[in-house]
């Protein structure tokens, strides 16, 4: 998706030492962000998926909330929905993650889909995470649990995830990304992940588990403190579903 960012807060104040800037404990952050996929075969078959966001983010000490709207094109029809996504410290080595998106009058798109995530900081640069996500379609629902272990080291920071489906206890994925974050202002990150998980097969918004594999970099930018933009490429293979290739 191809975002732009914008940061808003009070002016910085200077520190004790005259080359250092102190930013406010509160950050504002909107975003605009669009995408499209293609798929490699017929168009009036397998039209292309578009995506628009917009979105504002409060970051403080101790967390952030922020909400989103979407309008998601695919398989020649639209669904609107609505997202909250928040962080919290829960204590000086853990935070989590809550996020809950729902689409009222779903055609394509989940009705509601809920999403949460512990992280735990060990020692040495490492952390654990574990989570859950439910979500209801039109004609079924589906349950995923994760685990994942990531470690900071230098300017990097890597990733590794599995993930299995509770409706079907066949159905596993597993994931990892790396990303190098020379300065807070950049960072680009490559990932990827294969297994068999829940895609979408038309526009009744029918879904099926099917294996997959799935390839992506993405990088950031920010211009100034206040401005940004971020962007990504995709690569998304499922078992009797064209390759479709995406800026996300």
């Amino acid at each position: 998706m191809i975002a732009l960012l914008l940061q808003l807060a009070a002016s910085p104040s200077a520190a004790a030492a005259p080359d250092i800037v102190v930013w406010p404990t509160v950050v504002w952050q909107a975003t605009a962000a669009a995408g499209l996929d293609h798929f490699s075969a017929d168009r009036s078959l397998w039209p292309d998926w578009q995506i628009y966001q917009a979105a504002i983010q409060r970051r403080g000490r101790g967390g952030s909330i922020g909400l989103e709207t979407q309008r998601t094109h695919r398989f020649g029809q639209w669904d609107q929905s609505f997202v909250v996504d928040g962080y919290r410290e829960l204590g000086s080595r853990t935070y989590g993650n809550l996020r809950v998106l729902a689409t009222p009058n779903a055609k394509i798109l989940p009705r509601s889909d809920v999403s949460g995530t512990l992280y735990r900081a060990l020692s040495a640069g490492w952390e654990a995470s574990l989570g859950g996500r439910h979500m209801e379609f039109n004609d079924g629902r589906t349950t995923i649990v994760s685990a994942g272990l990531a470690r900071s080291f230098s300017i990097y920071y890597a990733r590794v995830a599995a993930s299995v489906l509770v409706d079907d206890g066949a159905a596993s994925s597993f994931s990892g990304a790396l990303r190098r974050s020379p300065d807070p202002n950049d960072l680009i990150e490559v990932g990827g992940g294969a297994g068999r998980e829940v895609v979408s097969i038309g526009s009744t918004g029918a879904i099926d588990v099917r294996r997959s594999a799935s390839a992506y970099f993405r990088g950031e930018h920010y211009f100034s403190w206040s401005w940004g933009m971020n962007g990504a490429a995709t690569l998304n293979t499922a078992r009797g579903i064209p390759t479709r290739t995406g800026l996300q």
